[in-house]
């Protein structure tokens, strides 16, 4: 979510997030890398994401083919499957692909099992049961049909990093006892309830 959220902040859309373009920097402590921006767009404005306006059938067909050249089937946000006339192709996609991304990671599977599943209003998968309410509730924001709807890669980096400190967060929000966090993250050893941010407890009091 941070490295989408930085691209977003510097204009960028990947346009193709997927495990595929994500790499492990081995180190001392491992560090994840977001790679691969053949398919990038870029906003000549700082601060907004590069989005393609489909203004007439052309642009349409075009873009079309253009993911289905470009983005791979599994992570394939609808508007990219099936792009209509007047629509945006946006910073949403990259969310899209984040939240199919997580999926991945927590289940082992991805939510779609082809593109055009996408396109119609997404049936939890069984397996999504074991994971916690926070976690169904994080990708489900993500992987909202309508991009409207669906929230922003800095919503989401905010989201995930609340849930990096889901202990106290919990005892914060007056969350009942026993929740297991869906995401295990690190937090710096000897890290007091005080210090966590106070913007991440009030997102965490809303999970």
């Amino acid at each position: 979510c941070s490295a989408v959220s930085a691209c977003h902040a510097a204009g960028v859309t990947h346009r193709d997030v997927r495990l595929e373009n994500v790499y492990r920097r081995a180190g001392p402590r491992d560090t994840y890398v977001l790679a691969s921006f053949g398919a990038c767009r870029v906003s000549k404005l700082p601060s907004s994401p590069g989005g393609q306006v489909l203004r007439s059938r052309e642009a349409v067909a075009a873009a079309r083919q253009e993911a289905e050249e470009t983005v791979h089937a599994v992570c394939r946000a609808p508007e990219q499957v099936a792009p209509e006339l007047g629509a945006t192709l946006g910073p949403k996609v990259d969310v899209w692909g984040v939240g199919v991304v997580l999926h991945q990671l927590l289940l082992g599977v991805a939510p779609f099992a082809s593109p055009l599943d996408t396109l119609a209003d997404r049936a939890p998968l069984p397996a999504e049961a074991s994971r916690s309410p926070a976690a169904r509730k994080l990708m489900s924001k993500m992987l909202q049909r309508d991009p409207s709807a669906r929230i922003s890669a800095a919503e989401a980096e905010t989201l995930v990093s609340a849930l990096a400190y889901w202990p106290e967060m919990a005892a914060a929000a007056g969350a009942q006892s026993g929740v297991e966090p869906p995401i295990v993250a690190e937090v710096a050893p000897g890290a007091r309830r005080d210090e966590v941010p106070p913007a991440l407890l009030t997102q965490a009091s809303q999970l």
